[in-house]
């Protein structure tokens, strides 16, 4: 009864994730579509959000950087769905410093 492998797993709050499990949890590639419109496509280690990866959100932003623990951290390219653009390092799910 343990998801292993390569699978589609739809939750009950009408997430859909499709990707590589391990002991149940997502890990490896794959990509999760938010019930909310938001896609994410990249790592994951045990369920987190971890080395690099692309998230769409249903406003229109995206990110694509490196993730830490389920958060954005790192180095990372933010472009909004106003045209506006940011490069550089991410800290807490934020762009931190110069960029």
């Amino acid at each position: 009864g343990v998801m292993e492998g390569y699978r589609v797993h739809r939750y009950s709050n009408g997430d859909v994730y499709e990707g590589y499990f391990r002991a149940g949890l997502r890990h490896g590639r794959g990509t999760l579509r938010a019930a909310n419109g938001d896609v994410y496509a990249g790592d994951w280690v045990r369920n987190e959000r971890e080395g690099l990866g692309r998230e769409e959100y249903a406003c229109g932003d995206v990110y694509d950087g490196t993730w830490r623990n389920g958060i954005k951290e790192g180095r990372g390219t933010y472009l909004t769905a106003s045209g506006e653009m940011y490069i550089g390092p991410v800290r807490d799910d934020e762009p931190y410093g110069e960029g």
